[in-house]
């Protein structure tokens, strides 16, 4: 036999608890869901154009591989010796995709998340992050006015 959520046979206090595993199951989702929205943002306006090298290049190719085809967005200018810490960027996805699936982890994954989130935007030269916010920027203008969805990330 089952109950739906409403009429589970359980107490009011248990049921307040359980809302609120809910409510920070669906914040721990949604945390998640918007990281990994910029890291697609990051492989379509980080470009490089020349990879650092080895471990860097897998760590791009193993995110871009849960993404759809795209055409990078070259950029107005270019800073030599500016480049992204891909390998940093990989963990902080892993971890956001596994959050993703399984947000019981709670609060102390979601710290841990931000976290690294701030040490892979942290490493980021004023040049990277100055691109990372115009696709941010870009995207938000996109969804905002274009309700066709053609050239959404």
């Amino acid at each position: 036999m089952g109950f739906c959520r409403q009429h589970l046979p359980i107490a009011k206090t248990d049921r307040s608890k359980w809302k609120g595993r809910l409510e920070g199951a669906a914040l721990v989702v949604s945390a998640a869901e918007l990281f990994i929205k910029i890291v697609e943002i990051a492989l379509k306006y980080l470009v490089e154009l020349k990879g650092p090298g080895d471990e860097q290049t897998r760590a791009r190719r193993e995110i871009k591989k849960d993404f759809p085809p795209f055409y990078p967005r070259v950029p107005k200018s270019y800073v030599a010796g500016s480049w992204v810490d891909w390998t940093k960027l990989l963990s902080a996805y892993t971890l956001a995709r596994e959050l993703q699936h399984q947000p019981g982890q709670g609060a102390l994954s979601l710290a841990e998340l931000e976290e690294r989130f701030d040490d892979w935007f942290s490493s980021l030269d004023p040049f990277r992050k100055e691109q990372l916010l115009e696709g941010i920027e870009d995207c938000l203008k996109l969804n905002g006015s274009d309700e066709s969805g053609d050239d959404q990330l």
